[in-house]
């Protein structure tokens, strides 16, 4: 089951991925304004283009990146501006020179973190929402919907929510993004845990007030884990 540690001042979720594979390791915080010391945390093309971009988009980058890197700096032992941070084509998160993976999300008021050392990794986070249009929760909850739209208002948002950073976490992990149409994959949203593809999925808002969600690539079940 997921836990919270801490580790270099962050409070980190530890999720395990069994198999004598390592854990991956999550941290979300709320989306506060960067302080002055990010600049001494971001790499030197970082801090090109943070001055080049609207503030806005500028102080979600600062935190994205910051976060990330406080992360993995802390899972490796290494300072956060030494971590080997890289893009990928098409403006993907990497690690030079390690297998491990990392993933970053962001929602209008936190920003999620994820850190897999064995390969790809997806996070996706997002606050439940206020409003949800049944078309919507259709679309992406599919035969499932109707257990969702008989829960409560609230508890209805969560489980959305919870579907919805599955689905996301799952097409980040792919490296495809949203044109892996997200909403095409199939979340129980009763499940805390699930598989899709050759990928293993975990929510985790059972440890976070937020839909929060990671996703990494498995083996093929045994025949005691089921599919």
């Amino acid at each position: 089951m997921p836990g919270d540690t801490r580790g270099a001042g962050l409070p980190m979720i530890t999720v395990p991925t069994g198999g004598g594979r390592p854990d991956v390791l999550v941290c979300v915080r709320r989306a506060e304004p960067p302080d002055a010391g990010v600049a001494a945390v971001l790499s030197a093309a970082e801090r090109r283009r943070h001055r080049s971009m609207a503030p806005a988009r500028a102080a979600e980058f600062a935190r994205g990146r910051t976060l990330v890197r406080c992360l993995v700096g802390a899972a490796l032992g290494l300072p956060p501006q030494r971590v080997p941070l890289r893009r990928r084509p098409g403006g993907a998160l990497a690690l030079a020179g390690t297998p491990g993976g990392v993933s970053l999300s962001h929602s209008r008021r936190h920003t999620a973190a994820a850190y897999w050392p064995a390969g790809r990794v997806g996070v996706d986070v997002e606050e439940p929402p206020r409003r949800l249009d049944p078309a919507l929760v259709r679309r992406c909850c599919g035969e499932r919907s109707a257990l969702v739209e008989r829960q409560p208002a609230p508890r209805r948002a969560a489980l959305f929510a919870r579907v919805w950073t599955v689905q996301e976490a799952c097409v980040k992990a792919t490296g495809v993004g949203l044109a892996g149409a997200p909403w095409r994959i199939p979340v129980d949203p009763a499940a805390a845990s699930g598989r899709w593809e050759d990928l293993r999925w975990y929510a985790l808002d059972n440890v976070t007030p937020v839909g929060l969600a990671v996703a990494v690539q498995a083996p093929a079940p045994s025949p005691e884990e089921g599919p």
